[in-house]
């Protein structure tokens, strides 16, 4: 499956800038968040989503988007424990 954390640490790199550097412009204390975020084991919280988009200058819509397939991505890794039916469903969603 792709993951799309990387694309984060692309748009941060690309606006060359540090993980610090955002941490400490999205109020974190440390760049453990974005560490997270970049190796997709995190989605960004939407509230922080514009100010990513600010920051990167990219497109909010595509900030948005990547934000919801890791989203998406989680799901999909936790559907093993539902139904086949309820799986099926589901992924029928999701693509």
């Amino acid at each position: 499956s792709h993951t799309y954390g990387p694309t984060f640490r692309k748009m941060r790199e690309r606006a060359g800038l540090s993980q610090q550097k955002v941490a400490t412009a999205l109020g974190y204390q440390t760049g453990q968040f974005l560490s997270n975020l970049e190796r997709g084991r995190a989605a960004p919280p939407v509230r922080i989503l514009p100010s990513l988009s600010f920051l990167y200058g990219v497109p909010l819509t595509k900030m948005m988007y990547v934000a919801a397939q890791i989203e998406n991505q989680k799901l999909r890794n936790r559907v093993g424990v539902l139904s086949r039916k309820d799986r099926a469903i589901i992924s029928k969603r999701l693509d």
